[in-house]
């Protein structure tokens, strides 16, 4: 290939993409962090969450998650009814913050013992820890120190 014919089919996908009113990475990315991805109403949604977070543990991964087993579910890190303790220590806006990010993927994971897991404190959720889900790797160097809501 030519290198302006490169471009041209660069620019061509670009144009096709604005044209279906596909998002910019940026647009992409200020809008993945609230987007509401579960739905406990709708199964539908369910199946997306639970695909979409089965797919991230398995990226490039050779052994995928199997989401279609039933001992895996989804698993809210921020329970979706809060705790006393939880509203501590979210702080006074808990609400606001709990309405924003309980059911976005930075919430969401998966696991085989959620109903261990339930409205657990956040460190208190050891057994993510213990987890086989690549997912769950982040909570094994989480100390108390670390602040776990971020600007939204």
């Amino acid at each position: 290939y030519e290198k302006s014919s490169q471009i041209d089919f660069v620019d061509g996908v670009k144009g096709e993409l604005f044209k279906k009113k596909y998002p910019s990475d940026s647009q992409f990315f200020n809008a993945i962090k609230t987007f509401q991805l579960y739905n406990k109403k709708s199964s539908e949604t369910i199946k997306k969450a639970k695909f979409l977070l089965g797919r991230l543990d398995g990226f490039q991964n050779k052994e995928p998650v199997n989401v279609n087993n039933s001992d895996i579910t989804i698993e809210h890190v921020m329970p979706q009814n809060l705790t006393p303790e939880w509203k501590k220590m979210l702080g006074d806006d808990w609400q606001t913050i709990q309405k924003t990010l309980c059911n976005t993927i930075g919430n969401l994971t998966l696991s085989g013992d959620n109903q261990k897991l339930a409205r657990l404190e956040f460190f208190k959720k050891k057994i993510l820890q213990e987890s086989s889900l690549r997912l769950n790797r982040y909570f094994a160097n989480l100390s108390r120190s670390y602040r776990i809501i971020g600007v939204i």
